[in-house]
C-alpha cells in the first residue's frame, strides 16, 4: 500500500568542534516542512528548512613565546533541500536497510571581530561570508519498531560536491581599512558521520526526535552534535 505524510518540525541542536587552532560551539534552531512517500518497503523522503545558528568561536596563536587566544560570537542563517531515499528490509521489529541521500545548503554567515584579554594588536576583523554545500550519501541504517520508543542507528559516507570559495577577507582590529584574503581550512570532500539516536510517540500526529552523532575521518576536526526534533504530520 502506498503511505503518503506531510508535515513540520522544530529543530535544536548544538555543535561541539575542536579546530587544528581553536575551537567552536554552534546552536541552531530550525523550522521544516517534510514530506514522506513509501511503497511497500521503499520510501522517499524530502524536506526544505531554514535555521537560524549562534556560534562561540575561539582561535589559539602563538606570537613568539606568547599564546593568546581569540574570542568572537556571530550567527548565520541557513536555507537547505534535501532529499532521501532508501529500502527497509525488516526482521520482526527490527528494520535495516541502504540509505542514500542529498543535500542543498546554502549559509549566510555574519561579520565579526574577535576579542581578547590580552589586548587587540592581533585581533581580526571578519567580513561576512556565504558557503554553499551540496552534499551526497550513502549508508546503512538500522531501527526498532517499539510501540513507543524507536531507536535506531546509523553509519553514513558523504561526499562534497559544491566547490567553494576558501578564502575569507579580514582585517586587523587596530587597522580596519586595510584588508587582506586569509585562506580557510579546506572543506573535506569526504568523510563519515556515525548517529544514533531514538523517536517517540507523543501522540497520534506528534513525534519527537533525539540524537547524537559525530564526524569520522574528518581533516583536522572531531565534531560532536546533539539534537532534538518535534514533528507534527498534517
Amino acid at each position: 500500500d502506498d503511505q503518503r505524510t506531510l508535515g513540520f518540525a522544530l529543530h535544536y541542536a548544538r555543535a561541539d568542534s575542536d579546530l587544528a587552532q581553536g575551537d567552536a560551539q554552534r546552536d541552531t534552531l530550525g523550522f521544516a516542512l517534510y514530506g514522506g512517500y513509501q511503497r511497500g518497503s521503499w520510501y522517499l523522503n524530502g524536506q526544505v528548512a531554514v535555521s537560524r545558528s549562534d556560534y562561540d568561536l575561539s582561535r589559539k596563536i602563538d606570537l613568539g613565546i606568547a599564546k593568546r587566544t581569540m574570542d568572537a560570537n556571530t550567527k548565520s542563517i541557513s536555507f537547505m533541500a534535501g532529499a532521501e531515499t532508501g529500502y527497509d528490509f525488516n526482521y520482526g521489529r527490527l528494520h535495516y536497510g541502504p540509505v542514500a541521500s542529498l543535500t542543498l545548503q546554502r549559509i549566510n554567515l555574519d561579520g565579526y571581530q574577535e576579542h581578547s584579554a590580552d589586548g587587540e594588536a592581533a585581533s581580526l576583523k571578519f567580513d561576512e561570508q556565504q558557503f554553499d554545500s551540496g552534499l551526497g550519501s550513502v549508508g546503512l541504517q538500522f531501527n526498532w519498531q517499539g510501540d513507543r520508543w524507536q531507536p535506531y542507528a546509523r553509519v553514513s559516507w558523504f561526499k562534497e560536491f559544491a566547490q567553494g570559495d576558501d578564502d575569507v577577507t579580514a582585517a586587523l582590529v587596530t587597522l580596519p581599512a586595510y584588508k587582506f584574503t586569509l585562506p580557510i581550512s579546506e572543506r573535506d570532500d569526504s568523510f563519515g558521520q556515525v548517529m544514533a539516536g531514538t523517536q517517540a510517540r507523543l501522540g497520534d500526529k506528534l513525534n519527537l526526535d533525539l540524537q547524537a552523532s559525530r564526524l569520522v575521518s574528518y581533516s583536522n576536526t572531531s565534531a560532536t552534535s546533539i539534537s532534538a526534533t518535534l514533528r507534527y504530520a498534517f
